[in-house]
């Protein structure tokens, strides 16, 4: 387990014969010195880490994704002269901006070689990226999509190089599926914002120590920033020839509470934080249940004031307005816009903070509403849709429900531009 705090040495209870023999072997496995190697037991579980803190430089085949071979940056708390007491560490520094601080600087050199405390929190470390760079790197741009349609604070936790932490990325694959079979995922940013934090792995709470793949093949219970319950668990796996304290050990099955999922790429570095990707998204939670009731909820509420709710679909039809010129606050907020509208009887909304990507690579902006005038509404009929179908497109769309009749039913406005259907 990488060391994710750089401290003066830490008391440790002296080890049993066991523990020792776990060390050597550590200590051999990972080409280093059984002096520099650190167990400790939580939980009923024992746990070997690396004592010193450093970068760990990434094997070949990941080096473009986090640091160089001969960079190494610290990360020390700020601390009094007298007593050592670190009241915050330096992720809090940099979050409450003081990075600049004359503190700061004035560090001491038992623990600081240059350069002052809190180098890679406070981004001067220059070879080391920030978790959000190197997920972007990885190609996952789902998964950030997903964190951006959150509206939370998760991005700007991501963005900073200071935050210690195992991030699970399931790939853009994994994340289509999972939306093909349930849709309403991106449109409920509380149910989405949890799914995620099911999927950040927090330190080993003593060791202060991340899990990489050395360590989650070992096999135990991973916990996350999950609000619930719910915890991964991880299956023991054999650990391949040659391995070096870099990592990369592959094919690790972890299991959820609903499902699992199996480890692609594993330790891309980035800062004190590491990147693990995966082949299927873990649910915390059953999301037929979870999803099912949101958008029940949703369709009941629309359906007062007399829309039919399509999730995760787009209707074909005259445009009445551009989206890109009726930007609104909220699904029911776009319906309210086309009761309005002179001959809308439909509308398309995005509800992604992260903006609506469709399957041909265009997107539209979140809040988008666009206003629709459908010939097959108008005649009492359902409405007809895109070429896409359901479950590929990520807006909302709505029409006038059988027997009721707002402004929609007008004549459509003078030379309107007509819809291709994605």
């Amino acid at each position: 387990m990488h060391s994710a705090a750089v401290s003066r040495g830490m008391r440790v209870a002296m080890p049993s014969a066991a523990s020792a023999l776990k060390i050597v072997l550590l200590a051999a496995l990972l080409g280093v010195s059984s002096a520099t190697v650190v167990v400790n037991t939580h939980n009923g579980e024992t746990f070997a880490y690396l004592k010193p803190h450093q970068t760990v430089p990434p094997s070949a085949k990941t080096a473009s994704l986090a640091t160089s071979e001969n960079c190494i940056c610290s990360d020390a708390d700020p601390r009094s002269d007298d007593t050592l007491l670190v009241t915050y560490d330096c992720y809090h520094q940099a979050l409450y901006g003081n990075c600049n601080a004359t503190f700061m600087k004035d560090y001491l050199e038992e623990l600081v070689q240059n350069d002052g405390y809190c180098q890679i929190s406070c981004g001067r470390c220059k070879c080391c990226s920030a978790p959000w760079d190197v997920i972007q790197k990885t190609g996952s741009s789902r998964f950030l999509q997903a964190v951006a349609a959150t509206n939370s604070s998760l991005e700007a936790t991501l963005k900073r190089p200071g935050y210690t932490g195992t991030i699970l990325i399931p790939s853009d694959a994994a994340f289509e599926a999972a939306l093909a079979k349930y849709p309403g995922l991106l449109q409920d940013p509380a149910v989405l914002l949890q799914v995620l934090k099911f999927h950040i792995l927090p330190p080993e709470p003593r060791t202060r120590g991340l899990w990489t793949s050395p360590f989650m093949a070992v096999g135990g219970t991973l916990f996350s920033l999950y609000d619930g319950a719910a915890s991964i668990r991880s299956a023991k796996t054999a650990l391949p020839a040659g391995l070096t304290a870099q990592g990369g050990v592959t094919g690790i099955k972890l299991t959820g509470p609903v499902n699992g999922a199996t480890v692609v790429q594993s330790d891309l570095r980035a800062c004190k934080t590491v990147v693990t990707t995966l082949d299927s998204l873990l649910w915390p939670f059953d999301p037929a249940t979870r999803l099912s009731a949101t958008a029940d909820a949703l369709s009941t509420l629309l359906g007062a004031s007399g829309y039919a709710l399509a999730p995760n679909a787009q209707i074909n039809g005259t445009q009445v307005a551009a989206g890109s010129g009726n930007t609104q606050a909220s699904v029911q907020a776009c319906a309210a816009s086309c009761a309005k509208a002179s001959a809308c009887n439909a509308w398309s909304y995005c509800p992604q903070m992260g903006g609506c990507r469709f399957p041909d690579g265009t997107t539209v902006n979140y809040g988008s509403c666009e206003l629709l005038h459908s010939a097959e509404v108008a005649a009492g009929e359902g409405p007809a849709y895109g070429s896409s179908g359901f479950d590929e497109v990520p807006v909302i769309s709505g029409w006038a429900s059988q027997g009721v009749t707002p402004a929609a039913e007008k004549a459509p406005a003078t030379n309107p531009v007509a819809t291709a259907g994605r």
